[in-house]
This record gives structure tokens, sequence and C-alpha cells, in this order.
């Protein structure tokens, strides 16, 4: 598989880059912080999620209560998706099996 490259628009930054555990129920997406090195950072604009290509199920991501395999978004393993993130409580992920990982970068306008 090639390289992904990360789209970072004019102007914004990588606030936080992390990697969540997604398991058999639903959890939100991890919370960044703009302080430190991130206060600088007005507000958040998107986040960049990826399935590794090391997880062996599928992750479904949706809103509070989003079952796998359910509405929502489906990432295959080495799938991406960028999101909006006018609301970061509103994302949370979920896997059919196991523990699944998931890599979650906030993109954010800098001041």
């Amino acid at each position: 598989m090639s390289a992904q490259t990360i789209a970072i628009p004019p102007n914004y930054t990588n606030i936080e880059i992390q990697q969540m555990s997604v398991a058999t129920s639903a959890s939100v997406l991890p919370a960044f912080s703009t302080t430190g090195p991130f206060k600088n950072v007005s507000r958040c604009e998107s986040i960049f999620v990826q399935a590794p290509a090391t997880n062996s199920a599928t992750i479904t991501l949706g809103k509070s209560g989003v079952t796998a395999g359910g509405a929502g978004i489906e990432l295959v393993a080495g799938g991406n998706i960028t999101l909006p993130c006018n609301d970061r409580g509103f994302w949370y992920a979920i896997s059919a099996s196991g523990t699944q990982k998931l890599n979650v970068v906030y993109q954010g306008a800098v001041n």
C-alpha cells in the first residue's frame, strides 16, 4: 500500500494526533486540548480519521448509539475520511469484533 498524505488547507495546522482503541461498544472520539502548544489554534475545522491497514475488522463512525454495521460511515482497514469538527462530541466509533485502532488528526485554524 502506498503512503497516504493528509491535505492541510492554508492557515490550518494539525492540532493534535491521537490513536484510539475501538471496541465492540461505541466510544466518542477523543477530545483535543487548546492549551500548551495548541494555544494559538482558534478552532477545530476538521477531523481526519484513518483505520490502520493492520486492523482486522471494519469500524463504523456515527452519532451516539451507532452500531457496528449500522447507519454510519464504515471504514475498512486502511480507509480514511475527513469529518466536520463543528461538534466534536458528535462522532462515535464502534467495531464489530475485537479491538481495532483509529488514528485521529484534528486540524484547525491558526490565529
